[in-house]
């Protein structure tokens, strides 16, 4: 018999979101977190957007998981006072070429099920007059969430329903045996183990290495992680009524390029 049924290893927002769905029903769930406390590495450093889906290959499961969960972290925010605010956002182009890659994210996201708006010229200004554009994407589900209060509530939950989370624990085994797994985490310097039927990879950024330990290869699957930086700045509150909404550029290679926001949940 198994020490724990389920055991996630990450206590960022995503395992412990699944740690309080699952606890829901499951019982003898375990998180595993190598830090002091949870949520303290890519969760708690994000622009905290809520997406709307406009961006992902129509059809793919990141596309469907994105709408569906936009709107299910609505419910969630407004049910439970989580502070949240849907701020819309809009995609600006300022010349030919973006205009060009602009119209090609705007079918996109009507492909996966996204409310768009295409604005011209005027109707960008008449939204946000301090914005260089020749044209734009509306997105009017697009909003912004405290990461922290969210994490608060989902960790909440989770060990009212009797979750044990394990902080300063990181897992450097992982064995595969006929009914689960063997876990080994070294837990204040000390060396431990323990049994778990069921293993589920929550690690982030370093969720390849997890799955490395757990015998898969990284290379062959496609699942090793190739990290881009970001960088936040922020401006003196005089400045902050320039925007009202979020604001993106249009996308090149690199990523989604330097975005602006007035954050004021």
């Amino acid at each position: 018999m198994p020490d724990f049924e389920i055991t996630i290893i990450g206590a960022g927002v995503i395992g412990l979101a699944i740690a309080a769905r699952l606890s829901e029903r499951r019982k003898h769930i375990a998180v595993l977190e190598r830090n002091a406390k949870y949520g303290l590495e890519t969760s708690s450093r994000n622009s905290e957007v809520i997406h709307a889906g406009i961006y992902y290959e129509p059809g793919s499961l990141k596309a469907r998981l994105c709408v569906e969960g936009r709107d299910e972290l609505y419910r969630v925010c407004e049910k439970h006072g989580i502070a949240h605010r849907p701020i819309t956002k809009i995609i600006t182009a300022t010349n030919d070429n973006e205009l060009t890659k602009l119209e090609a994210i705007y079918r996109n996201g009507l492909q996966n099920g996204v409310r768009l708006e295409w604005l011209d010229r005027h109707a960008t200004l008449k939204l946000e007059p301090n914005v260089n554009s020749i044209g734009s994407i509306y997105s009017p589900l697009t909003g912004i969430v405290s990461a922290h209060g969210l994490m608060d509530y989902c960790y909440h939950t989770a060990t009212n329903n009797g979750v044990t989370v394990q902080p300063r624990c990181e897992v450097v085994g992982i064995e595969l045996l006929q009914s689960g797994y063997k876990i080994i985490a070294l837990e204040s310097g000390q060396r431990s183990s323990y049994t778990t039927a069921m293993l589920i990879n929550a690690a982030g950024l370093f969720a390849d290495r997890v799955a490395a330990l757990a015998g898969i290869d990284i290379d062959a699957a496609g699942y090793r992680l190739h990290w881009a930086k970001g960088s936040y700045f922020s401006v003196v509150s005089s400045k902050s009524k320039l925007l009202s909404r979020l604001v993106y550029p249009v996308p090149h290679d690199e990523g989604l390029g330097v975005h602006a926001l007035n954050d004021a949940r």
